[in-house]
């Protein structure tokens, strides 16, 4: 069996570390603190190859999160960061400062970022389908993307969705439709919370939301930064991330130095 690159760490069995977070189809476990495990519950779920395809095509990205090997069939290697989704609100303890005083222009570095790597993306054939801060992370201070397992390539069905708050109809995820998350994403990263954030306890939230966008009800974005932006996300007024991208090409908003992408070159290696 061939072995991983040498910057990966050594691992030990699965069963022995810790998770330090749970989903419906994996859990992620922190090998130290540059590196996780994503590991899937089920060897033969969908999902497995769908991910692995995706960081095929998406090759080595500043802001993809790095795939850094495989220890096995149904096992990913990848970049450790700090959720963006805590970055954006209370910090917690593990944190030097709160939320309030992350600045704007900080904000606006987040966006970007989260916007180069979703334009990238899209430009390697991909939808995301559950564009949201949760599932970027900052890695040394870089907004990465995570979890491609539920994506649409080529034009498939994707396996997942966005979020209550995201979603604005229940038409299969497309490149609008993660246009529309991302102005969402734009949103929470602004003001710490999501869009129509009052109806999180609502038991038929997503319904009502998704209401509310067919009738062009949107949060209310009046003072804050890239107002325009997230309107015309919203409305449906954008066809690619790269207009998105023009939007954000103001001296405000830095953009992301970010070498030219390579395909992965890692070799699946043996968990001991």
């Amino acid at each position: 069996m061939q072995h991983a690159p040498s910057s990966a760490p050594p691992l030990t069995k699965h069963d022995t570390l810790i998770p330090i977070g749970v989903g419906g189809s994996a859990a992620v476990y922190g090998i130290d603190e540059a590196t996780v495990l994503k590991r899937y519950y089920d060897e033969f779920d969908e999902s497995i190859a769908v991910e692995r395809l995706a960081y095929d095509r998406l090759g080595t990205h500043c802001n993809i999160v790095q795939r850094l090997g495989e220890p096995d069939e149904k096992s990913f290697l990848l970049e450790r960061g700090e959720p963006l989704s805590l970055l954006i609100r209370a910090r917690g303890a593990r944190c030097a400062k709160p939320a309030e005083s992350v600045d704007v222009d900080q904000r606006l570095i987040w966006i970007r970022d989260a916007a180069e790597g979703l334009r990238h993306i899209h430009s390697k054939g991909l939808v995301h389908a559950d564009v949201a801060c949760t599932n970027m992370v900052s890695v040394q201070g870089r907004v990465k993307i995570i979890d491609f397992g539920g994506c649409s390539i080529d034009g498939s069905e994707a396996i997942t969705g966005y979020n209550w708050y995201n979603k604005r109809s229940l038409v299969s995820p497309n490149i609008e439709s993660d246009i529309f998350a991302f102005g969402c994403a734009v949103y929470e990263i602004l003001t710490g919370k999501p869009p129509h954030h009052r109806l999180e306890d609502v038991a038929e939230r997503g319904e009502l939301v998704r209401r509310l966008y067919a009738e062009k009800q949107f949060p209310e974005v009046d003072g804050l930064p890239l107002r325009e932006l997230m309107l015309a996300c919203w409305h449906g007024s954008l066809g690619s991330m790269d207009e998105v991208i023009r939007y954000l090409e103001e001296p405000l908003v830095k953009p992301a130095v970010c070498s030219e992408s390579t395909e992965n070159g890692f070799q699946p290696f043996e968990m001991d």
